[in-house]
């Protein structure tokens, strides 16, 4: 006979659609359905006797307790602030050297002394990497404990990877730091403080891409006889440029900046604003307190045999130099070693040795 054909499909689509499971009966269950049960004597009896052992719901506490309570929050008050009280004298012990405030013309100036022993380094050393590291150890070796690179140099060049539009349109970037952010934090770790030094007004690349902002002599800018051009202090568009550049090196990490250059030569004129009071007292009221702004001051040393060498340090820098500035030293790179050892064996604490 013929073979019986093979069945596809196990479930045929007859009961689709039913409900397979039993019909519901009763009434859904109350939580409190044990309670009314009907109970015999024996377990009423039970219940009673379990009902007395535990006592009233609600006990009256003896005066005893009271007190135990009260003394025992008295206690905790008196523990929370003697932690409070340890804690601050710890924190006065510990804490940061205060920094005395001068009112100078309603602007407070923090002038907490700053320690910085910096040579001056090459923007490119700023890599976050190799070159960084072997900046570090050169530095730690001699003895610094501070680093110095250029921000803007005196012909207008930017040295770090500037992203500022006014920069960016000049083509100001050269020799950049190629990661300025971590090698403030690597230097930072290595207890080493950043510098960055700032050549305010002379600048022969900002004041070529924008005239504008260039001190005039006549219809043309001002030249001086080396051929250098500067920007004008009392133009909005130029104090916005070099704040917008101290800007961008704080979110970089760079909190000390060394201002040169803030005085014009004579034969470019009179302005409002010149000198390095206004303009740093103009970008701390901008900036705040956490950012320090230096004057250098200029010592070039020229000796090179010791003894004239002393001499020359003691007649050219005093211990420190005032408030707010920093020695600025010039030196045959030979007498670099010599010169350093005469300025720290004079108590000096803040001074910037370039070549």
């Amino acid at each position: 006979g013929k073979m019986k054909k093979k069945q596809k499909r196990f479930y045929s689509n007859d009961k689709r659609g039913q409900k397979w499971t039993e019909p519901e009966v009763g009434r859904p269950i109350d939580f409190a359905d044990k309670y009314i049960e009907p109970r015999t004597q024996a377990g009423q009896a039970e219940l009673d006797r379990e009902r007395r052992k535990k006592g009233a719901a609600f006990q009256k506490t003896t005066p005893g307790q009271v007190v135990r309570r009260v003394l025992l929050v008295l206690l905790g008050l008196v523990l929370l602030y003697a932690g409070y009280i340890l804690m601050d004298a710890w924190m006065d012990l510990h804490a940061m050297p205060a920094a005395q405030t001068d009112t100078v013309d309603g602007n407070t100036i923090s002038t907490v002394a700053l320690e910085a022993k910096a040579a001056k380094v090459d923007s490119l050393s700023l890599d976050g990497a190799v070159m960084l590291d072997a900046m570090m150890d050169d530095l730690s070796s001699g003895g610094y404990t501070a680093a110095c690179f250029d921000i803007k140099r005196a012909d207008g060049t930017v040295g770090y990877a500037s992203t500022l539009g006014t920069v960016a349109a000049a083509g100001a970037v050269s020799s950049p730091a190629g990661d300025l952010r971590s090698s403030c934090q690597k230097l930072g770790k290595n207890d080493l403080l950043v510098l960055g030094h700032i050549v305010c007004y002379p600048d022969n690349v900002q004041t070529a891409a924008n005239p504008a902002w260039a001190v005039k002599s006549g219809k043309t800018a001002y030249t001086d006889p080396a051929g250098n051009r500067y920007l004008n202090p009392d133009s909005t568009e130029v104090y916005n440029y070099i704040r917008s550049l101290v800007e961008e090196s704080v979110r970089a990490g760079v909190t000390v900046f060394v201002l040169e250059g803030t005085e014009l030569p004579q034969a470019a004129g009179t302005f409002n604003h010149n000198g390095f009071a206004d303009l740093s007292k103009r970008l701390t009221a901008d900036l705040g307190q956490d950012v320090k702004f230096l004057q250098p001051v200029a010592v070039n040393i020229t000796s090179t045999a010791t003894a004239d060498l002393k001499k020359e340090v003691a007649d050219k820098c005093a211990q420190n130099p005032n408030e707010n500035q920093i020695y600025a030293i010039t030196c045959p790179e030979k007498s670099r070693r010599a010169v350093k050892q005469l300025l720290d064996d004079r108590g000096c604490t803040c001074y910037l040795i370039t070549e």
